[in-house]
């Protein structure tokens, strides 16, 4: 009687579901923008950005973008299973770089940062626009926000 007790118990509790990439975090988008250098200048970019979901918890993506100071490409490929993730950012471009990357997601935003303090945050934007907002990142080490529209 207690196993069955116990059973039917069992059975009333909430499976947890398995995490899943949110929808928004998959397409095409562009942006031609204004960051932020680390000497305060201010930098026109101009960047392509292209990810997809690659089964249920991998998030996968290419960015490449364009400045005075030359082109770089970033290349990822970060898990998100449930509310944290992490992955590699890969660089190439006028300097390559490889970043191990950490952080939080949820179905509004996934922010991920670097151990040397390198941090990008992404969240929707309105229309299908993908909002990014850098934080001293990558070879240029360009920080603020860009809203990258649909292609």
């Amino acid at each position: 009687m207690k196993k069955l007790a116990l059973a039917v118990i069992m059975s009333a509790l909430p499976v947890a579901a398995m995490a899943e990439v949110p929808a928004w975090l998959s397409g095409e988008w562009r942006t031609n923008a204004r960051l932020t250098a680390p000497d305060g200048a201010q930098l026109r970019i101009r960047c392509t950005l292209d990810a997809a979901a690659e089964g249920a918890t991998n998030w996968v993506g290419t960015l490449g973008c364009a400045t005075v100071q030359g082109r770089f490409q970033g290349q990822w490929q970060i898990a998100i299973p449930g509310s944290t993730a992490s992955g590699q950012v890969v660089f190439s471009g006028t300097e390559n770089a490889t970043l191990a990357v950490s952080g939080g997601a949820s179905d509004t935003r996934v922010d991920l940062a670097s151990p040397d303090g390198q941090g990008v945050a992404f969240g929707p934007g309105s229309g299908g626009a993908l909002v990014v907002e850098m934080q001293a990142l990558g070879p240029q080490r360009l920080t603020g926000t860009l809203t990258f529209e649909p292609r």
